[in-house]
């Protein structure tokens, strides 16, 4: 069983194809670009509030014994900064990939719609140039419904 598409049909599809292939990479190179810009590695500063938690952490390690209280707070405090810095690129990444792919569909399926305008215009333009296509305007191959 062979599907029979017509000219403006194909031509759309070719159109969209084109459109949807270029958008897609488009969308890879972006993504590639941001994932690489977002670092791997953070760097753990120092600011009043981090300061301000590693005094607590040191008081209470010291509570508890700890031998060295202010080398296991610094340990924990920047498992957990990379630990949050891991998360804030993954969901950064996440979202620009959905966001992305959506934005793709639907000027994809606008780019669909134009073709199928375009096509059927070429198409109609065509039907006065029979010569130009010894005829083949007539043959079914060029219906523009």
């Amino acid at each position: 069983m062979s599907i029979h598409l017509s000219a403006r049909a194909r031509l759309t599809m070719v159109y969209t194809s084109l459109f949807a292939v270029g958008g897609a990479a488009l969308v890879l190179a972006t993504y590639l670009l941001v994932a690489h810009s977002l670092q791997e590695t953070t760097t753990v500063g120092s600011t009043p509030s981090s300061r301000e938690s590693m005094r607590s952490c040191t008081e209470a390690a010291q509570a508890r014994g700890d031998p060295d209280p202010k080398r296991e707070c610094a340990k924990l405090f920047t498992t957990g900064v990379k630990a949050g810095a891991a998360a804030q690129r993954s969901r950064t990444l996440t979202h620009l990939l959905t966001y992305s792919l959506l934005g793709l569909v639907g000027v994809t399926l606008l780019a669909a719609l134009a073709g199928w305008i375009v096509a059927g215009r070429i198409l109609r333009a065509c039907v006065g140039c029979e010569t130009l296509f010894g005829g083949l305007v007539r043959n079914s191959q060029f219906r523009t419904e």
